[in-house]
């Protein structure tokens, strides 16, 4: 299934559950929020949109300074975050939602670790985490592979019985 399918597949469900989601995406998987931002309407259920990129937007982003960037606890965070930001935004907080995706992907510097995938879900009362690591031989399909799994797994978490 392709990226914009999931997409609307994504913001069916939300929009179902009445759920409002802050996203915070870095090190890869930002093809998903692109996606899910070009479907007429996304705004009903999209708060917001962070993407730090950088190790140093990322500290910046959590208010502290990181070793690593790519990790269960760093997507924690990043997730918990986003919905402390969901929270002030929409004032509505038990269907405030927070959603991370932290990775490191192939890139042309050196670093440590193998390619991977963090995904976090953070409601008012639970917390859902997702590892992944993608098969795929190239950056851009690296990417696309990481942000359908990111999608794939939000639809999951939302509504697991579709």
């Amino acid at each position: 299934m392709n990226t914009l399918k999931l997409s609307k597949i994504v913001l069916d469900k939300l929009s179902f559950h009445k759920f409002k989601a802050c996203f915070v995406v870095t090190g890869g998987g930002s093809q998903s929020i692109a996606s899910l931002l070009s479907i007429p309407g996304a705004s009903e259920n999209i708060l917001e949109v962070q993407i730090p990129y950088s190790k140093k937007a990322l500290e910046i982003y959590l208010n502290h300074s990181l070793l690593t960037t790519c990790n269960s606890i760093i997507s924690t965070k990043l997730a918990r975050a986003a919905k402390q930001r969901a929270d002030l935004i929409c004032s509505q907080k038990e269907n405030n939602i927070g959603i991370s995706c932290t990775s490191a992907l192939i890139s042309n510097r050196v670093r440590k670790g193998k390619n991977r995938a963090h995904f976090t879900l953070v409601t008012n009362n639970k917390l859902f985490y997702k590892y992944v690591i993608p098969i795929s031989l190239t950056r851009s399909e690296q990417e696309v592979e990481i942000s359908n799994n990111l999608l794939k797994f939000i639809s999951e978490i939302i509504s697991p019985n579709d």
